[in-house]
C-alpha cells in the first residue's frame, strides 16, 4: 500500500498541493499541480494500492486506468525518491515490509 511518509506537512489549495518533509536540513516545499496534486489528494485520505489509486483517478478524470498507469507510476516513483511516500506490503504473518506491489 502507498502512503504518506512520516513527518510530512501538506497545504492543499484548489488544484495545487504544497508538500514539506519536516526535519530536512534545508526544507523547501514541493509544489504539486494537476495530476500530481490529484494523486497526493488521494494519498492523503489514507494508504492505498496502485490499483485503488488508478481506479479513483480514472473515475475523477474520465480516463482509462491503463492510460494513466505510466504517469501515475512515474509520479509515485518521484515522490518515493524524495522521501514523501512509502510503499509497504503486509506479509501473511501480519508483518509489514517495504517493497513494491505487482503492477
Amino acid at each position: 500500500m502507498w502512503g504518506m511518509a512520516k513527518g510530512i506537512v501538506t497545504v492543499a489549495e484548489e488544484q495545487v498541493c504544497y508538500v514539506l518533509r519536516l526535519g530536512e536540513r534545508d526544507p523547501r516545499p514541493l509544489q504539486l499541480v494537476g495530476g500530481a496534486a490529484l494523486i497526493w489528494t488521494v494519498l492523503r485520505s489514507g494508504p492505498t494500492s496502485t490499483r485503488q489509486l488508478l481506479e479513483e483517478l480514472s473515475e475523477a478524470v474520465g480516463i482509462e486506468k491503463d492510460a494513466l498507469r505510466g504517469d501515475v507510476e512515474e509520479v509515485l516513483g518521484d515522490l518515493e525518491l524524495r522521501g514523501l511516500v512509502t510503499f509497504q506490503t503486509s506479509t501473511g504473518s501480519g508483518e509489514v515490509s517495504s517493497g513494491r506491489e505487482p503492477t
